[in-house]
């Protein structure tokens, strides 16, 4: 078994579920990384009855400041050699900026903005003292466009956007690289967790999570800067980059309302 590790952060539920699934079919042993200990446990099981791969489950609140010293900790006293790392945990709230809890506004900061900034740090500086590895960032098709309601969610997601393809422009070379990915309304707990309802409109363009996994880890492995899964999306995100941000920004209210 060759000591290659893929960190998956969210790992118990959909998309992280997914690349967790898909790396251990191409051969990758795991560090499952989420806060619901039960789910991983149950995932972990699920995928060793079907392949040879060797997975840890590190069960991390990692809103919390410490937890990104906390995985590398760990992956340093269990002598793993990181070579994939998949930023995917996060989460939105949605509604009135004003009227949400700025406590839960303030989470969703340090997780997909802070601890994603971290842990990008720590595992890259390994990556590149290693010469090898592949970061995957996930984004949002609401990176490219305000977007009432979902007004922080939004702007975390262009944080992302910007920081992640500027660093994969600085890695060039160093066998290292960065792919950020910008999935649409994808079936996951995302809307059950933001408390959004799904109108008809959004629901027909829904995309599978592991359709969406798929589709980032080919893109990944390739070396992609980006990419935008589905053709909707990339219609989307092409009319949100070429229309006036007044009107970017009207539709995506009218959509997300």
């Amino acid at each position: 078994m060759n000591n290659e590790y893929a960190i998956v952060t969210g790992a118990s539920s959909g998309m992280g579920l997914e690349f967790a699934k898909l790396l251990a079919k191409r051969g990758y042993n795991l560090v499952l990384v989420a806060r619901r200990t039960d789910r991983l446990e149950r995932l972990k099981k699920e995928i060793l009855e079907s392949h040879q791969t060797d997975i840890h489950v590190l069960s991390l609140d990692l809103v919390e400041m410490d937890s990104t010293d906390k995985l590398l900790a760990f992956v340093q006293v269990n002598k793993l050699n990181v070579t994939i790392l998949i930023n995917n945990a996060g989460f939105g709230t949605s509604g009135d900026f004003l009227s949400l809890p700025i406590e839960k506004t303030m989470e969703m900061l340090q997780l997909n903005i802070g601890t994603l900034t971290k842990l990008t740090y720590l595992f890259g500086n390994e990556m590149k003292k290693n010469k090898l590895g592949y970061i995957l960032q996930v984004s949002s098709v609401g990176a490219f466009q305000p977007s009432p309601y979902f007004a922080a969610y939004s702007a975390t997601k262009a944080y992302v956007m910007l920081f992640s393809e500027a660093l994969d422009f600085e890695l060039k070379g160093s066998n290292v690289s960065v792919t950020t990915l910008y999935p649409g309304a994808t079936k996951t707990e995302f809307f059950e967790v933001s408390e959004t309802k799904v109108n008809k409109l959004v629901a027909r363009t829904l995309m599978t999570a592991d359709e969406v996994a798929d589709i980032a880890l080919n893109a990944m492995f390739k070396r992609k800067r980006s990419i935008v899964p589905g053709i909707i999306n990339k219609l989307s995100v092409f009319f949100a980059q070429m229309s006036p941000r007044k009107m970017t920004t009207w539709s995506a209210a009218n959509i997300m309302k």
